[in-house]
């Protein structure tokens, strides 16, 4: 028979697990993870879409294509134009585009204009990583151009030249020094029209660059010239002696910019913004003996075979000289165009339409980019100089060398770095976003002009935010959405720029 357990011993058992329980509870509470404190984060100035820009500089390479793009190294397959890898140089809107390259050894040095040079490995040819950056800062110049002289390699600027093995200034000058070379002289170097001799600075000769050549019927160490002018350049050859070999027969006249001078082939190839030039040495005679018909080039390399790469702002070909099995001959393989020399521009607020006569973009604001059966317009006087905010005016004054803006009756000039050419203006919630050579520069109105003037200052540095774009950056558009603009750069494409919230850099 069954007998009915006492209350009390109920009491008795729950006083017993007590404890238990709370423990058990105990250790529940303290499994659960404290919540991870959020990582602070601050507003910046990004550049939120980038396309198009230009191709600058190649070197065709054991078998690889390289191929200089914005901030980018793209490595290419030469008879294809296929792309295998791309490299990140640096990061978009903090550093210049990639303009020069040279190679030594298993080493690619790369020129990031006037900011740096990256210098790569070539141990594996297809697959090149970063090894070192050298700034600007530490180089002591603003690097621009590349040499190798016997497997030396140096970067010449503003400023004048380095070595980069030691990173040892061999040659100052406050203006741009041209790319090195050997000569009788030894080593030399250009500023403007005149060369100079490293070793003491001395005036020795006259161009405005000098190129190493491979031509067989010319005397050893002869080099080729450049001599440019308003109309055009000049573009001969040189002894050693740093002295023209045939004023008449050995130079000839070239319209437009000349980008590049290339030899090889036993071919001297002139790369200007209208035409490529090609030139044989035939009886004493520069002889001009084919011309590839293509608007916006900068560069040339001999791709495999009958075959040329060529690359600058109507993006990058492969150009089949002469017939061969695989078709006729002055036929351009596999284009890949790219928007570049952008030279007017207008919006409907959701498109850009802007291009030249090397083609017309269209521009889908934040997405998308194609070419347009649109008539190209001669750029007009349609740049925007003036903008108002609701406290302030401001307007683009000296031939864009400086920005006036008035606050409360009281005037502050504007001046960008490296006396940076400004275009245009636009306001943006109560900031002044301006474009100009080296990209876009943001001012705040509110308070970095009030500081300002609170001090007495009248004339200086009032940029907030900067982004530095392959310029001249010529036209700006408001986003509809962001605080931002659409923006379109001669050389850099098109692209949007905004306010973001990122995490915060520790100092």
């Amino acid at each position: 028979m069954h007998t009915p357990r006492h209350p009390h011993s109920y009491w008795s058992l729950v006083t017993r697990l007590l404890p238990a329980i709370a423990a058990v509870w105990l250790i529940g509470c303290q499994s659960t993870p404290p919540r991870p404190e959020r990582a602070p984060t601050e507003r910046a100035v990004r550049i939120t879409q980038q396309v198009g820009g230009t191709h600058y500089r190649m070197l065709v390479h054991e078998g690889v294509w390289y191929q200089t793009f914005g901030t980018d190294l793209l490595v290419l397959e030469p008879r294809s134009g296929r792309s295998i890898r791309k490299v990140s140089l640096g990061r978009v809107g903090e550093v210049g585009p990639a303009t020069d390259l040279a190679i030594t050894d298993e080493r690619m040095y790369i020129v990031l204009d006037r900011d740096e040079v990256v210098e790569l490995s070539l141990s594996e040819p297809r697959n090149p990583w970063v090894l070192e950056r050298y700034p600007a800062q530490t180089l002591g110049i603003e690097p621009q151009r590349l040499s190798v002289v016997n497997d030396e390699a140096y970067v010449s600027g503003r400023g004048g030249v380095v070595r980069l093995r030691d990173q040892r200034r061999i040659f100052s000058h406050p203006e741009q020094a041209g790319p090195v070379v050997d000569s009788d002289e030894g080593l030399v170097t250009t500023v403007g029209r005149r060369i100079h001799r490293l070793d003491d600075g001395e005036f020795v000769g006259s161009a405005s660059e000098l190129i190493p050549t491979a031509l067989s019927r010319v005397p050893e160490g002869t080099l080729a010239f450049i001599r440019t002018s308003s109309a055009g350049a000049i573009v001969g050859l040189m002894g050693p002696n740093l002295r023209e070999l045939d004023t008449h027969h050995l130079t000839v006249a070239v319209r437009g910019k000349v980008r590049s001078v290339r030899t090889f082939g036993n071919r001297l190839w002139v790369v200007s913004d209208d035409q490529v030039l090609c030139y044989a040495v035939q009886d004493d005679r520069l002889v001009r003996v084919r011309d590839v018909d293509v608007l916006g080039a900068m560069d040339v390399a001999p791709s495999a075979g009958d075959y040329l790469a060529l690359a600058g702002t109507f993006g990058r070909t492969i150009y089949r000289i002469r017939s061969t099995s695989g078709g006729p001959g002055d036929t351009f393989l596999h284009t890949q165009r790219e928007p570049s020399r952008l030279l007017n521009a207008r919006s409907d607020g959701r498109h850009i339409v802007a291009g030249s006569e090397e083609g017309v973009w269209l521009y889908r604001i934040g997405s998308t980019v194609r070419l347009t059966d649109e008539p190209y317009d001669e750029p007009g006087d349609s740049m925007i100089t003036r903008a108002s905010s609701l406290d302030a005016e401001a307007e683009i004054i000296e031939d864009g060398r400086a920005l006036s803006i008035t606050r409360d009756g009281r005037t502050i000039i504007h001046r960008e770095p490296n006396d940076a050419v400004m275009s245009v203006i636009v306001p943006i919630d109560g900031e002044f976003w301006v474009g100009h050579d080296d990209g876009i520069t943001v001012i705040s109105a509110r308070i970095e002009i009030e500081a300002k003037l609170q001090q007495g200052v009248t004339e200086g540095d009032l940029a907030s935010a900067r982004l530095r774009i392959d310029g001249p950056v010529t036209a700006l558009f408001p986003l509809m959405v962001d605080d931002g603009v659409a923006f379109v750069s001669t050389y850099g494409g098109f692209g949007t720029a905004a306010y973001v919230r990122e995490r915060a850099r520790s100092n």
